[in-house]
C-alpha cells in the first residue's frame, strides 16, 4: 500500500502474479532489515521483543492494510507472505491490525485462527472477540489487545475500568491466550490500575 496506494487493491485482482512477487519481495526485505538491525545492536536472532516492548511469538508484523481485503484475498496474498517471513526469521507469526470501536475487522480473526503461519493477532479491540469466541480460539490463536482507545471504551461502557475488570477478570483469569496492556500517564496511575487488576483476580 505504501508503494502503490489504493491501486494495489486492484493489482491483487488484475495482476495477481506480479502482486505476489512484490509482496514476497517486501516480506524478504523486512526479514533482512530486521536481522541487520538485530546485528547492529548485538541482539540474539532469537530475540523477539517487539517495537511495543512486548514479547512476541515471532517477528511482529504490522498489516493494517489487510483490513481492506476479503478473507479470500487475505488467504491468497497475506498468509503466504507471513509464512515466508516466519520461515526466514525462525519464529511464529505475530500479526497486528488496527481496530476501532466502530470498525473491529473481526472477519479477519477466523482466517488468522486457521493459519499455521500465525500464532498471535494483535488488535486494540480483540479482547471482546476473545471473550465471545474463546472456544474457537483456544489453542489456535492468541490475542494481544487493549492498547489505544480500549481503556476509555470499557470505562465508558461499564462506568469505570474497575467495573469492567471485576466483570471480565473472574470469567477468564484461569484461561490463557490473551495479553492485555495499556498506556498510563504516570507511575501512580499504573499502580492504581494494577491494584484494581489484582483485586479482580481475587474475586
Amino acid at each position: 500500500m505504501e508503494l502503490r496506494g489504493s491501486d494495489l487493491l486492484f493489482d491483487l485482482h488484475d495482476h495477481p502474479s506480479l502482486s505476489s512477487r512484490l509482496i514476497d519481495l517486501c516480506g524478504r526485505l523486512q526479514v533482512e532489515v530486521e536481522l541487520r538491525l538485530r546485528a547492529a545492536v548485538n541482539a540474539s536472532r532469537d530475540c523477539m521483543i517487539t517495537n511495543f516492548g512486548v514479547w512476541g511469538a515471532g517477528l511482529r508484523l504490522g498489516d493494517d492494510s489487510m483490513i481492506n481485503l476479503s478473507p479470500m484475498l487475505v488467504k491468497r496474498f497475506c498468509l503466504p507472505a507471513f509464512g515466508t517471513v516466519n520461515r526466514l526469521i525462525g519464529g511464529l507469526g505475530h500479526i497486528h491490525l488496527c481496530s476501532l470501536p466502530h470498525s473491529r475487522c473481526e472477519f479477519l480473526y477466523p482466517v488468522l485462527a486457521e493459519a499455521e503461519e500465525v500464532a498471535v493477532a494483535s488488535s486494540q479491540f480483540g479482547f471482546e472477540y476473545y471473550e465471545q469466541h474463546l472456544d474457537e480460539l483456544r489453542g489456535r490463536l492468541a490475542i494481544e489487545s487493549f492498547y489505544g482507545d480500549a481503556r476509555r471504551y470499557v470505562s465508558e461502557k461499564y462506568g469505570s475500568f474497575a467495573a469492567w475488570a471485576k466483570d471480565f477478570v473472574p470469567r477468564f483469569k484461569n484461561e490463557s491466550g490473551l495479553v492485555l496492556y495499556c498506556q498510563v500517564d504516570s507511575v501512580e496511575e499504573g499502580r492504581e490500575l494494577w491494584a484494581i487488576w489484582q483485586e479482580a483476580h481475587r474475586r
